[in-house]
């Protein structure tokens, strides 16, 4: 997990994360990637 926040990281903390944290890491930023039940394309299905 995320143990402090940053300004900015690099790949070395990405390393560093659990791997049951679904994140990407882009440009120094970290996105949380966790899924989430609903989504908009599902109100077409």
């Amino acid at each position: 997990m995320l143990a402090e926040k940053l300004d900015y990281y690099t790949y070395a903390d990405y390393l560093e994360f659990d791997e049951d944290v679904r994140c990407e890491l882009i440009d120094g930023v970290i996105y949380n990637m966790a899924s989430t039940s609903y989504c908009a394309y599902m109100e077409t299905l």
